[in-house]
Order: structure tokens, then C-alpha cells, then sequence
């Protein structure tokens, strides 16, 4: 199993995420928060499962969807690091295409 990170910016993003759904439907926001910790956990144990999105240029990162909304990684030997969780229309390119972010 490896070493689980999760970057400030997922961990808001998550944040984020409940309160927007919360508004209207506080038991759904859970589900959804529970079901994306959920799956951090199983890619910790999996890391494999995720893809690569051709619309990201840096391949590193992998992405695995829960609901409508995409969990951003990567891993190596020893870790794995959550890097951003959003919602799946959002603007890839333009939120991924700095390396500088990476």
C-alpha cells in the first residue's frame, strides 16, 4: 500500500464539492465526499486503475472518476498524491497546462 498525500487544493476542492451540493441535499453531499475517500483509499491500494487524459499535457497525472467529478494523481514507488478532485466539466487544459503546477 502505498504512502497517502492529499495536497491542500484536493483536500478544499473536496471541501468545496460537499458545500455545493449540501445547499440543496446534505445526505447526497456525503455520499458523494464518502464515495471520493472511498476510492482515494482503493487507488492507494491500486494505483493502476486511473487513466491519463489526453487533454492534460503532463502524463503523470492519472485520473479516476467518481460520480461526476475526477480525482487527480499520481504515484510513484513509495507514494501517492491526491492532487485535485473537480467536477469533470471543467476546464482540463487550462487548469493542468502550467508544469509549473505539477
Amino acid at each position: 500500500m502505498k504512502l497517502l498525500v492529499i495536497r491542500p487544493q484536493a483536500q478544499m476542492d473536496v471541501r468545496e464539492i460537499w458545500e455545493w451540493i449540501a445547499k440543496d441535499n446534505e445526505p447526497a453531499a456525503d455520499r458523494v465526499e464518502a464515495a471520493i475517500y472511498s476510492k482515494i483509499e482503493k487507488l492507494a491500494r491500486i494505483p493502476n486503475i486511473g487513466h491519463p487524459r489526453a487533454d492534460v499535457p503532463n502524463q503523470s497525472y492519472l485520473f479516476v472518476n467518481v460520480y461526476s467529478y475526477a480525482i487527480c494523481y499520481k504515484y510513484d514507488d513509495e507514494f501517492l498524491t491526491i492532487v485535485r478532485v473537480l467536477h469533470v466539466s471543467r476546464d482540463f487544459p487550462t487548469l493542468f497546462g502550467d508544469p509549473k503546477n505539477d
